[in-house]
């Protein structure tokens, strides 16, 4: 198999991964609850940044989702910046400083 067809294998294998996981947060209860703990973890400790024109924002900007499953396809699927899958940005704090 050639460097690209194992390449997409591996995509295709994580893929279904993805939605192995998805899948289990929306039947198993005690899954779905840890997965809405840790986004409503990660939402609670989101810093508030202040643009060069004086407007409050989130460091960091989420989908509005509560659903075990789809919070699951999110955090395991795309994940958060400089968390595996992928870097989620080019630029994390990109404009924003900390508000004192």
């Amino acid at each position: 198999m050639s460097k690209l067809g194992r390449v997409v294998e591996a995509v295709e294998k994580y893929n279904q991964h993805v939605l192995n996981e998805v899948q289990r947060a929306r039947t198993e209860k005690a899954f779905g609850q840890q997965m809405v703990a840790r986004w409503n973890e990660i939402k609670r400790n989101i810093k508030i940044g202040v643009a060069p024109t004086g407007l409050k924002l989130p460091r960091l900007a989420l989908p509005e989702i509560d659903e075990p499953g789809e919070i699951t396809r999110y955090l395991v699927g795309e994940g958060l910046p400089g968390e595996f899958p992928f870097l989620n940005g080019a630029y994390r704090d990109r404009y924003l400083r900390e508000e004192w």
